[in-house]
């Protein structure tokens, strides 16, 4: 019978962390085995994000047509000159239920540092309005260990995972 160490590794590191609890370095070993790859940011319900910014269902479910023609150019007209470039969102869809919106990743020093010098509290504050999302909605973001388990309806952030898994979507 053979074991994978890399598995039993794993368990030792927490699905997320707070933002000031950074992991090392992707790939580090430490002692409680190698670090696994991390990214910062929020994992929300897609369909309650798109409720909040597109409430008459113009875009029904495609989130890459409501990003491209209105979240896109709301942020550049809104917020780009105002903040770096370390605020940008970066979607990523990751299933029919989760999108996940990154700020940077334990995969480079570089990023490791970026995300270090965020403002938590004026990041909240832009994506609360930017994404219209009340403020249970949008928790502080956190980093989440990759890759994000997909079959998890309770790992959503927000009281809408609630509403959301009594749908049996």
């Amino acid at each position: 019978m053979s074991t994978d160490s890399s598995d039993s590794e794993q368990k030792h590191f927490p699905p997320t962390r707070e933002h000031n609890d950074a992991p090392a370095l992707s790939r580090t070993r430490t002692a409680r085995g190698i670090t696994p790859t991390y990214a910062f940011g929020w994992l929300l319900n897609r369909y309650l994000l798109l409720e909040a910014l597109d409430p008459e269902g113009k875009y029904e479910s495609s989130f890459g047509d409501l990003n491209y023609h209105v979240l896109t150019p709301k942020w550049y007209d809104s917020y780009a000159d105002s903040l770096g470039y370390s605020y940008r969102p970066r979607f990523r869809i990751l299933s029919d239920l989760r999108i996940f919106i990154s700020f940077g990743s334990n995969k480079s020093q570089q990023s490791l540092k970026t995300v270090s010098e965020l403002d938590t509290d004026k990041l909240l504050s832009t994506y609360r309005e930017y994404l219209n999302l009340d403020d249970h909605f949008l928790p502080s973001p956190k980093w989440h260990k990759l890759p994000i388990p997909y079959d998890e309806i309770d790992s959503f952030l927000g009281r809408g995972a609630i509403r959301m898994s009594h749908l049996n979507i």
